[in-house]
């Protein structure tokens, strides 16, 4: 049968797991569709409806259909769920059967590059990955050297390859350079995430507040940068962050706010059981009980105490967490403004900390393996979740935590 995607191998930038890598396939502990909408790109979907494959032909007439022409959608049509399922309809005892039967060229783009994504940017291809995939998430929160990055040939679908920029270079070379600011920013385990984060938010203001004044050029962003360096190494920033004590009443405010978007209804009963867990640590019981935020704040702190026990040797967990959302949500390249991206980091690793803590309440011998999963839970239940993304965004700011003074004391938990 005539190969219907084509690869070429192009040498690329990737973290140093992404060699390891290798799909887990039926053992894996979920599997790649449920719960999504699987889009189908035009190759693939013309493809689909012309097969004539005596198993899959009645599957491909019917239950892949074409998106409505007047709504806006980089692909042809979407795959449909099973009857009565929330998992893709060409899913067989977690397999699929359109890979089984016809081989992996036949995948859409979408099923094709899951877990994986590529973007170029200033003439470099870089591949990264989701820690929706558990096995992503093991590989890239456990292993301290999972983020040193390399340079290999990797045989890719070149159509899949999303180019970053818009059309002023310089803006695309300014937002990249704060990118690789803060991926170096995390890599160094000399300092508490949340210390970094507050270094990363002054750096995403000042740029912003330059790009608000149209004074923002190349250079700028060159001494702005230069001059954080040399205000770290010289431990000034450390002395000033020193002065913001861990106020957990304080923060369990805003935790509360963040814990109302997060669905009650995950897509399986691992990831359920998860986030039960975790909501029992902090003190919630049922899902419709009101939250006392003195409890909260309390079984937080016990939480964050047990949750640096756990990754005492793990230090990195938190830092490979930040990263990992720093490349799959292509910051700050994708946003309004630097400082409203870190925001959106900010928001997000502050749900994962709190979750990782009431997991560490509920179980304080929770293994950091265990933790891992906890994280890859909230990437593929919820911030893939386009509904809560949508209720996510502008939440601490329509709450009056968006100052970078606030962020400070939302950000302060100890030494995570």
């Amino acid at each position: 049968m005539k190969t219907l995607h084509e690869v070429r191998k192009i040498r690329l930038i990737s973290p140093k797991f992404a060699q390891q890598f290798k799909c887990l396939g039926e053992a894996c502990p979920e599997d790649c569709c449920t719960g999504w909408t699987v889009d189908v790109d035009g190759k693939t979907f013309d493809f689909y409806k012309k097969a004539q494959h005596a198993k899959l032909r009645d599957r491909f007439e019917s239950m892949v259909v074409a998106h409505d022409p007047k709504q806006k959608s980089h692909s042809r049509g979407t795959i449909l769920k099973a009857s009565g399922g929330t998992a893709c309809c060409f899913l067989e005892e977690k397999l699929c059967s359109i890979q089984k039967t016809l081989g992996p060229d036949k995948l859409s783009n979408t099923c094709s590059s899951f877990p994986r994504g590529l973007f170029k940017i200033e003439d470099q291809v870089e591949m990264f990955f989701t820690l929706a995939c558990p096995e992503v998430a093991r590989l890239a929160l456990l292993d301290r050297n999972a983020f040193e990055f390399e340079e290999n040939v990797h045989a890719v679908r070149t159509q899949t390859v999303a180019v970053i920029g818009g059309p002023n270079p310089s803006q695309t070379k300014i937002a990249n350079r704060i990118r690789i600011f803060a991926i170096n920013l995390f890599k160094n385990l000399e300092r508490p995430t949340w210390e970094k984060l507050a270094i990363l938010g002054v750096v995403c203001e000042q740029i912003s507040t330059n790009i608000a004044e149209s004074q923002l050029k190349e250079t700028n962003v060159d001494a702005i940068l230069s001059s954080i360096d040399q205000l770290i190494e010289k431990g000034y920033v450390s002395a000033i962050l020193a002065d913001v004590k861990p106020q957990p009443r304080l923060q369990a405010e805003a935790f509360a706010l963040l814990l109302d978007v997060i669905p009650n209804k995950p897509l399986n009963d691992v990831a359920k059981q998860r986030l039960d867990n975790a909501k029992l640590g902090l003190g919630l019981k049922t899902h419709d009980q009101p939250i006392c935020v003195d409890l909260l704040a309390d079984r937080y702190e016990t939480g964050i105490r047990n949750l640096e026990q756990v990754l005492s040797n793990n230090q990195w967990f938190l830092d490979h967490a930040v990263i990992s959302d720093i490349l799959w949500n292509k910051f700050p390249l994708h946003h309004a403004s630097p400082y409203q991206g870190f925001v959106g980091i900010t928001t997000r690793f502050g749900i994962v900390r709190l979750l990782l803590a009431g997991t560490c309440c509920h179980d304080p011998n929770v293994t950091v393996d265990e933790l891992a999963q906890v994280v890859q839970t909230f990437t593929r239940h919820y911030q893939h979740n386009s509904n809560f993304r949508l209720n996510l965004d502008g939440i601490l700011e329509r709450s009056g935590w968006l100052s970078l003074e606030r962020q400070f004391l939302f950000l302060r938990a100890s030494t995570c």
